[in-house]
């Protein structure tokens, strides 16, 4: 894909990218765990009409998985132009709040996402998740693993508009007509309280991981 050798997995409503050397073992524990948790939090609230409580509670879902990390602390982003793309709201987050080789991935991951064509498909689960048709509340989670610590730069973006959102990454949205909010929360996993939830979660998850969780292999 890139010098970043990023790699991107579409997580329900979330996509996951693994930036350099993160394990097998430590990818199947983000998007197992992650995976969860939206649904437990779906179980509660709206995704898209609650979105609030549905954060508070995906956060107290992860953080008996082993993960700590902030609160959720949405802030309004607004365009200077007339209208904007997703992606282009993405990357001036990914700019602002990761580190240039994450950025790079993000951008990089996106730049082949954008490319592919409507008749591809592989979007299709990501944004039946992320978005309806005039909200949307979704996720890009850069993870990046060292010396056997796990982190997650979990960026969110929350949206309602008058628009009618068709290709959620190009649609191009009026910027009159349209609220945006975005957040971004670092995470880290312990990997050993994990790992003693680890079957019990696989097992509740079942069938869901097939469903929801998919390689893009770009």
């Amino acid at each position: 894909m890139d010098s970043t050798n990023a790699q991107v997995t579409i997580n329900k409503g979330s996509l996951v990218v693994f930036v350099s050397a993160v394990s097998e073992q430590t990818q199947s524990d983000v998007l197992i765990s992650t995976l969860f948790a939206q649904l437990a939090a779906d179980k509660k609230f709206d995704r898209e009409n609650a979105t609030y409580d549905w954060y508070r509670q995906y956060n107290q879902v992860l953080a008996t998985l082993g993960w700590d990390g902030g609160s959720f602390d949405p802030r309004s982003w607004e365009s200077s132009n007339d209208s904007f793309t997703m992606d282009e709201v993405i990357l001036e987050i990914a700019a602002a709040s990761l580190t240039g080789v994450q950025s790079q991935a993000v951008a990089a991951v996106l730049k082949q996402l954008t490319r592919l064509p409507k008749t591809d498909g592989r979007l299709g689960e990501f944004y039946r998740e992320a978005h309806s048709q005039r909200r949307g509340n979704f996720q890009i989670a850069v993870c990046t693993e060292l010396d056997g610590l796990v982190f997650l730069q979990d960026m969110s973006f929350i949206f309602e508009t008058e628009d009618e959102v068709t290709d959620l990454l190009s649609f191009r949205f009026s910027s009159g007509k349209t609220k945006m909010q975005t957040a971004v929360q670092a995470r880290t996993l312990n990997l050993q309280l994990f790992a003693m939830s680890r079957d019990t979660t696989v097992r509740k998850l079942g069938g869901n991981i097939a469903s929801f969780t998919r390689p893009l292999h770009l």
